[in-house]
């Protein structure tokens, strides 16, 4: 902005207080739209002095599901001569509306709205207004001593001197005006405390913990001394306020129930400031501590894997990538809670996550990014900070140590993936290079072996992704090298082994060419830990001859039941033949929708019936014909979805682009994997 708009003469407000609209009374102008630009930037508007305009913030897109504008209060300034009016503030479910007029000639005014929820959440809004010309007089609305109603929503005592009587709200609401002879004047500038919710319930089961997140905010207009901030024995708490808050600011306070017994712990939050104390109440509840899903190792016997009472196992698995870039961990963790992301995966019928990373993601003196604080499960992720300064995040170890663990406790097996030697996008062709040599890699899978040879569902290691750039014998003697050095570390891990990009003159997807098995399989010292994971991918990812676009409907002639020789040409006769496991380590698709759900995307009709057949090859139909070639007591070809995240350029994801919405027709295209 420019140099003249840096600084604000705040020596007078004047407040507003919101009264509840529909949203149909919310002003639809494209032009008048005030979106927030982050703490650090304010919109500026333009108006001229004689126009009476309305504006519109929408919230629609801040809020949670079935969270709702519970409130608003505006404050604007300074006043001049003549002043701007606001003739009325509303506040709709959806969205706030401000109708304002008048101001002076090239004069500049500050505005901000204090938005509260039915979730007890806050929001500031700060915008910037400019006037041009003098308007036609119209009867300012002053403040004055008359009561008002109390807005529905807005809790009056965050209003410095504010009262309630027969449900209107004294003139004291309005503490940085007051009025003499028909003109304002300023008042003391106070802080004010508020704290919401008032009342946080955590429930976690004995030998876990929960999290829940107050805010506090200064409603009032002097900076806020915050001395203590305490919690009653049973509960624990961080917070990010620091020693003070400024006029409009707000902290987030953590609190922490880990329960050592059944049964309900009482409490209280309290925050005592130079203004006075704010307090919510807190309910504890212990339950009865989970038993977890028997995990532990696999091995394989012929095609199968089994667990050590000898049970078959079929991986049903997802790709859940990030930690391969420079956030250094799994994506999403921006938009929406960690737990709730693994939820979403273990409701859909997945048991297993192939979690992607690089050379560079578990380096010294890494840290992730990339996460939101709006989730209470997510500040387990921040060492210190505040959203206003930035956050200090914990190492990627540490944060993967989190998503393992949950993911134990949701049944769910984590097989890791060296996807890259550095941080980054996409597959680099070998393990190896010039300034990554064969020595990083296996010291990085050195490291990660040591951090969870222990864990009971870490149950292998991809080591690495799509060596394309490598023939087939080089790069089955590099997989023996590194999968023994993992050994040594982690016996009871099972090495997963990629294909190549071509085989002579046979070229296929990157990481899907296993001919070479047939004459030179993978032989590791640890026996029963070998599996092979090829890539198979459909027409959103490329050009094929064996495929069918919409450019091309009628080739191949007997599409798609051509696939199924395609399959065991190039990795399937390891499955059928019994040699070892096939888990596929990608497969996925747009299947016509675009990251809103809508189709948009080509070939979506070929892609679901390339889908369609290769569910049917995995179950165990070798031919098409319809009926299972495997004996009794066994299972189908395990695989990997690719992928759970909706970033991915080539095939998108089972969620939307907002990281929670469900992709309905994908989600059915692959549900007979998942029976």
């Amino acid at each position: 902005m420019p140099p003249e708009d840096q600084d604000l003469d705040t020596s007078s407000l004047v407040v507003v207080i919101g009264q509840p609209i529909e949203d149909d009374e919310l002003p639809f102008a494209k032009d008048r739209k005030i979106h927030d630009m982050g703490p650090h930037l304010a919109p500026m508007l333009f108006q001229r002095a004689e126009d009476h305009l309305d504006y519109c913030i929408p919230l629609g897109r801040w809020l949670e599901p079935d969270e709702v504008v519970a409130g608003v209060k505006l404050s604007y300034g300074p006043v001049t001569d003549p002043p701007l009016t606001i003739t009325k503030v509303g506040y709709a479910p959806t969205g706030v509306a401000i109708w304002i007029t008048d101001g002076g000639e090239d004069d500049r005014y500050d505005l901000q709205a204090l938005v509260t929820t039915s979730q007890g959440r806050l929001k500031l809004f700060r915008f910037i207004m400019r006037t041009r010309g003098i308007a036609d007089y119209i009867a300012p609305i002053y403040v004055t001593v008359e009561p008002i109603e109390v807005g529905v929503g807005i809790n009056p005592n965050a209003l410095p001197g504010a009262s309630v009587s027969d449900g209107v709200l004294s003139a004291g609401a309005v503490p940085a005006a007051s009025v003499s002879d028909g003109e304002l004047s300023e008042a003391e500038a106070v802080g004010v405390p508020r704290l919401a919710p008032a009342a946080l319930s955590l429930t976690a089961a004995v030998g876990e913990s929960t999290a829940k997140v107050a805010t506090l905010a200064n409603t009032g207009t002097a900076a806020l001394a915050i001395d203590t901030i305490a919690v009653s024995a049973g509960f624990t708490q961080t917070n990010t306020c620091g020693a003070s808050l400024e006029p409009g600011a707000s902290c987030s306070i953590t609190v922490t129930h880990a329960p050592t017994a059944e049964g309900a712990t009482a409490g209280t939050l309290t925050v005592e400031t130079d203004a006075g104390d704010v307090t919510s109440t807190l309910a504890g509840t212990g339950t009865a501590a989970p038993v977890l899903p028997t995990m532990g190792p696999l091995s394989t016997s012929g095609n199968q894997f089994v667990k050590a009472n000898g049970d078959v196992v079929r991986l049903r698995s997802i790709n859940w990538f990030g930690a391969e870039s420079t956030n250094n961990f799994p994506h999403g963790i921006w938009a929406n809670g960690y737990k709730i992301l693994i939820d979403k995966i273990a409701a859909w019928g997945f048991n297993c996550i192939r979690v992607p990373f690089s050379g560079d993601t578990f380096k010294s003196g890494a840290k992730i990014n990339g996460v939101s604080d709006e989730f209470a499960e997510n500040l387990a992720f921040i060492v210190s900070g505040t959203a206003a300064t930035g956050y200090t995040y914990v190492t990627p170890f540490a944060a993967m140590d989190l998503i393992v663990a949950y993911a134990e406790t949701k049944g769910l097996y984590i097989v890791f993936d060296h996807h890259r030697r550095a941080a980054g996008d996409g597959a680099d062709g070998a393990p190896t290079d010039g300034t990554y040599s064969q020595a990083n890699w296996l010291a990085t899978w050195a490291l990660v072996a040591n951090r969870y040879k222990n864990a009971p569902n870490v149950i292998g290691a991809d080591v690495h992704n799509e060596p394309h750039d490598l023939d087939w014998a080089t790069w089955a003697g590099l997989a023996e090298t590194c999968g023994n050095h993992i050994h040594t570390i982690a016996p009871h891990w099972i090495i997963f082994v990629e294909g190549v990009g071509s085989i002579a003159d046979d070229f296929y997807w990157w990481g899907g060419q296993l001919a070479g098995v047939a004459t030179r399989p993978v032989v590791l010292t640890v026996p029963n830990k070998l599996a092979y994971s090829p890539h198979e991918y459909g027409q959103s990812v490329g050009t094929q001859t064996w495929l069918r676009y919409d450019s091309t409907p009628s080739l191949p002639a007997n599409y798609p039941k051509n696939l199924y020789q395609v399959w065991r040409d190039h990795w399937g006769f390891i499955f059928e033949q019994n040699i070892a496991p096939i888990w596929i380590g990608e497969f996925g698709g747009h299947y016509g929708v675009d990251g809103s759900g809508a189709a948009t995307k080509p070939h979506g009709t070929y892609e679901k019936q390339w889908t369609t057949e290769l569910g049917k090859y995995l179950a165990g139909d070798f031919t098409g014909s319809g009926v299972s070639s495997l004996p009794a007591g066994k299972l189908g070809a395990s695989f990997a979805y690719w992928s759970f995240n909706p970033n991915s350029g080539d095939t998108g994801g089972l969620l939307q682009d907002d990281w929670s919405t469900p992709q309905a027709v994908k989600l059915a295209t692959i549900a007979p994997f998942l029976a």
